[in-house]
């Protein structure tokens, strides 16, 4: 699989160690910050310092309480408030367990973390692999910090400081909510059994900075500066073939476009999954959502990866249980599945039912049919899907037409002749080497021989022609309209055509190569319609293409 062209959503940081839970747990993220459950399943592995928060600071060892001493100290030394020196605490208990953590690179990691290892050169107390996560608050690097700076324990108690410092509010927040909005952890309520912990250590330990080492002088100031947005990581890690979520949400053509819904549960979510959250939103207003998060592995990974959303029907007039609720739960489905090619709907389900638009999902293709969960029956309303309506997309395959003249002179045609390619690789979610997800491939990949002739699918007009430098290798561009078709990697010499040229569908542009990121021989052919990433798939079969 060619691993280059990954559209980097952003991922939200993940805690690093196991909490047991003993009921089935999915994160809910309303407007506020309470959570609930969704989806039922097995217990799940959390993250952070120890299985169960301990409430006991004796059976801390002794660099663990060096940590809590320097946490302490510093907030002292920042001006922080008990609170605030508490809120840190907890979060450095749920963690780490107060450990400086290295991580060995091996979890998922954006463009611009893969050097993460290198913290393992540093002092450390324990080694992870949780994304960029590194020292005892799990702060991502290099978003957070410098190595230099994150790996030493008292600078990054003053980032944490400072990040907390801009949470508006933050001195009368429960300790658990103003951790979370430090930290946008998967586990919004986490942070809570911490806080016992905390507040024993820190009576314990008060007045820490008293025989502390002062601050470095760069830090020893007002709190200023820290992440731009607390606990957030870039989604744009740099590379041109790496978009933010907003330059892959199309909204053109038949595809909807509704208005963000300002909810943090749109965080980590796919285009089609953002479409249908907001859509809803707009069209029935308000309500709790569960989306990202853990589910059965027997089941799928569309909720992990961020391809699917449920509109919970809990609350007053919209709960379930009262025959308004119901109702409006009808009306939430049938108002997805009418508009599920607008959408990019795969399938709904709800009150025991499902749709799927086609075979690659249980039920019958394009009607409603019963749904029994596949994990051990309907054995609750979780389970049946009676207290939520479940929506699974494919990720950015809602229908965009072509722009105006995008099919040049009423032809089409494939990049490449059949018969001489295979598809390697298509648009969507891909698990990185590790076996896990999160990050989507923006194209779609011909694999063929080196020199394999590449022909310009519509007509148009050539906009580049060479190799730039952004990751596409030798590249050809070609713009009709709103509608740009990039054909990248392509073997030195073979570009056929120059900027300027007006060419027509079935042109002879270049030929299949590996130039630029790439790991083999093939065409990366991509589309995007007003600037922003669509799946080609269905732009191709919209001109009677199918690869």
């Amino acid at each position: 699989m060619n691993y280059k062209h990954w559209i980097a959503i952003a991922l939200v940081p993940v805690m690093g160690a196991v909490m047991i839970v003993a009921v089935p747990i999915m994160m809910l993220l309303r407007s506020g910050s309470d959570a609930s459950t969704s989806c039922g399943g097995p217990a799940v592995t959390a993250p952070a310092g120890a299985e169960v928060a301990p409430t006991d600071p004796s059976v801390l060892a002794g660099k663990q309480t060096e940590i809590v001493r320097t946490i302490i100290a510093v907030g002292e030394q920042m001006g922080f408030s008990d609170q605030g020196i508490i809120v840190a605490l907890s979060t450095a208990s749920q963690e780490s367990g107060f450990k400086n953590y290295a991580n060995d690179g091996t979890g998922i990691l954006a463009a611009d973390q893969m050097d993460v290892a290198k913290s393992l050169n540093y002092p450390h107390d324990a080694v992870g692999n949780d994304h960029g996560s590194v020292n005892p608050l799990q702060q991502q690097y290099p978003w957070w910090g410098t190595m230099d700076e994150l790996m030493n324990p008292q600078i990054a108690a003053v980032k944490f400081y400072e990040a907390l410092k801009k949470v508006p509010g933050w001195e009368s927040l429960p300790v658990t909510v103003a951790a979370q909005k430090v930290q946008v952890s998967l586990y919004p309520d986490a942070y809570a059994d911490d806080e016992i912990i905390a507040r024993r250590l820190y009576a314990e330990n008060k007045g820490a900075s008293k025989d502390a080492p002062a601050l470095p002088p760069q830090y020893d100031k007002p709190v200023s500066g820290g992440p731009q947005d607390v606990g957030d990581s870039p989604v744009n890690v740099g590379d041109s073939f790496e978009l933010d979520v907003a330059d892959v949400l199309c909204g053109g053509g038949a595809a909807m476009d509704c208005a963000p819904t300002n909810n943090p549960a749109e965080k980590g979510l796919t285009p089609d999954a953002l479409r249908v959250m907001r859509c809803i939103t707009e069209t029935f207003g308000e309500r709790p959502w569960a989306n990202i998060g853990d589910r059965p592995s027997g089941v799928d990974r569309d909720h992990q990866e961020g391809r699917a959303v449920d509109a919970m029907m809990t609350e007053g007039d919209d709960d379930y249980r009262t025959p308004a609720g119901r109702a409006k739960g009808d009306a939430i489905a049938d108002f997805v599945v009418k508009n599920a090619d607008a959408l990019g709907v795969k399938y709904v389900i709800w009150y025991e039912k499902i749709w799927t638009r086609s075979q690659d999902a249980v039920g019958q293709p394009g009607s409603w049919g019963p749904y029994d969960y596949p994990l051990g029956g309907n054995s609750t309303d979780t389970v049946a899907h009676r207290d939520h309506v479940h929506v699974s997309v494919y990720g950015n395959a809602a229908i965009a037409a072509p722009g105006a003249g995008a099919i040049g002179d009423g032809n089409a045609r494939l990049p490449v002749d059949p018969g001489k390619y295979t598809i390697t690789s298509g648009y969507g979610y891909r698990s990185n080497p590790t076996g896990t997800g999160g990050q989507m491939h923006a194209g779609l990949d011909f694999g063929a021989a080196s020199g394999t002739p590449i022909f310009a699918v519509t007509g148009g007009t050539v906009t580049q022609a060479s190799n730039v430098g952004d990751g596409y290798g030798n590249c050809v561009v070609i713009t009709t309209g709103n509608t740009e078709t990039r054909y990248a990697h392509q073997v030195d010499g073979a570009i056929k055509v120059k900027v300027g040229d007006q060419v027509s569908a079935g042109t002879e542009i270049g030929g299949v190569g590996t130039t630029g990121d790439s790991t083999g021989d093939h065409l990366h052919f991509e589309v995007r319609v007003d600037g922003k990433s669509t799946d080609p798939m269905p732009y191709l079969q919209a001109m009677g293409l199918t690869p």
